[in-house]
Formats: structure tokens, sequence, C-alpha cells
């Protein structure tokens, strides 16, 4: 995925996580099965918000990057927030994180979040990891969870603003530099002083109640591009896609 210098911290940690292969073995083995997220819960300070983690916690470690074959990220044109369906492209993909090693408590959370609008299907994404030795990177599939526009319910459509996105990766430049993800910050500071944290909206209710510009905060001007990008400096999954074509 691309690379943005506005990034937080603990996200850019995340993108550039490999995990060892003996680590995932254990994960798979004893942390049940992984979730493959592609939007708001890509970024660990939001991820760790709706499962209900400390935010000292280290979660990034227990996320990597991933391609998900054979489907495609659409986002609606009054809403940040995306949506994937299967595709019959033989092309498209859509990149997202892998996040291994959650409880079920904590999937459980997840699922109330992203149900709704979503349906929990199985599916297979690419990630690297690294060998015991840590200098060999090599492609593995990881059998996973994903939340998938639910099609028996919503037709993929023009008549209810869905897009298809112009990349396989969704643009979360947009959304730091909005409300949501000021109060989420906000509301774990208000956690680590012991004080209530704030109401925790479903993505159902991103979607349907706000807006693009309600996401933003009022004195920004977003034009609707982010700044300029650049890939990180690491082996992945990009540099094995390269390399394999």
């Amino acid at each position: 995925m691309a690379f943005d210098s506005s990034y937080p911290e603990d996200f850019k940690k995340a993108l550039k996580y490999t995990i060892s292969d003996k680590d995932i073995d254990q994960f798979l083995k004893h942390g049940g099965s992984p979730r493959f997220v592609y939007g708001v819960l890509m970024l660990p300070t939001v991820l760790k918000y709706y499962i209900d983690e400390d935010q000292s916690k280290n979660i990034h470690k227990q996320m990597t990057q991933a391609t998900l074959p054979g489907y495609q990220l659409y986002e609606f044109a009054d809403s940040s927030a995306p949506v994937i369906a299967r595709s019959n492209n033989p092309k498209a993909k859509v990149k997202g994180m892998l996040i291994f090693n959650l409880s079920n408590e904590e999937r459980n959370s997840i699922y109330e979040f992203e149900s709704g609008l979503m349906q929990l299907s199985s599916v297979q994404v690419d990630i690297i990891q690294k060998s015991y030795l840590g200098n060999v990177h090599e492609m593995r599939k990881i059998d996973a969870g994903a939340f998938v526009w639910d099609e028996s319910v919503h037709f993929l459509s023009p008549m209810i603003g869905l897009r298809v996105t112009h990349g396989a990766s969704w643009d979360v430049v947009p959304y730091l530099k909005g409300r949501f993800y000021r109060d989420i910050k906000a509301s774990q500071r208000r956690g680590a002083r012991g004080q209530e944290p704030a109401y925790r909206a479903s993505l159902t209710k991103m979607i349907t109640l706000t807006s693009a510009n309600e996401l933003m905060d009022d004195d920004d001007d977003y034009s609707g591009t982010s700044s300029p990008k650049t890939e990180i400096f690491m082996y992945t999954l990009d540099d094995h896609e390269a390399k394999n074509r």
C-alpha cells in the first residue's frame, strides 16, 4: 500500500511490520481466524478503540499488509467509508491489513462494527512472511474472515451511491483529517484517565449518517487528493507482485 508522511506512527509501524512464519503458525494455532480489514480498522488506534483494547498495546505486531484477489473496493459518493464485493475482473484486488491473534470478544466487536450492510465471508488473502532466519521473505496464502457487501440485500448500483475506487486500497487521509478520528483519539485519552469513553458508532451509522464533509474538520479544505505518497522502503506485496509479472 502507499505510504504517506501524515499517517499516525502506529499505522506506519503496522504497514512496515512483517510477521515471521513461526509467529503466524502460533497465531493460527491459538488465536483463531484472522480478520482482513480494508477501512478504518486498518488504523491501530481505531481498531483498539472498537475492540476495547488498551491504547498502550502494540497491536501492530499482530498486523501485516495483505491483498485479497477477486474483490473490488467501492466507496460511497457521500461518505469515505469503503466496502468490498466480489468481482468478475481477474485483475481485481483489494489491499488492506490482516489482523491475527484476536480473541472471540474482539472478533465479536469487529462483527458489531462491520455487520449491517456487510456479511462475514471466508476469504483467502496473500501476505508476505519472514522465514525463521528473518532474512527471507516469501508469499503465503492465509484463510481469513472479511466483511463483504451483502448482495442478497443490497445491489451494487450507482442509485445507492456506490462507486468504484481508483485504486486497490482505501485512502485514509481524509478520514485522518476528520471529526471521527479526532473524537476517537479524544475518547481514548478520556479512557486512559478513567473517564467513560464515547459511544462507538457502527460502520452502518458512519455510512448512512455521515457525509464526506462531516468527516473532515471545518477548517480543512480537502480537494480530494492526498499529499504526495511514496512507497514504503521494504519488501512488500507490491514488490512481490511486480517481481512475478
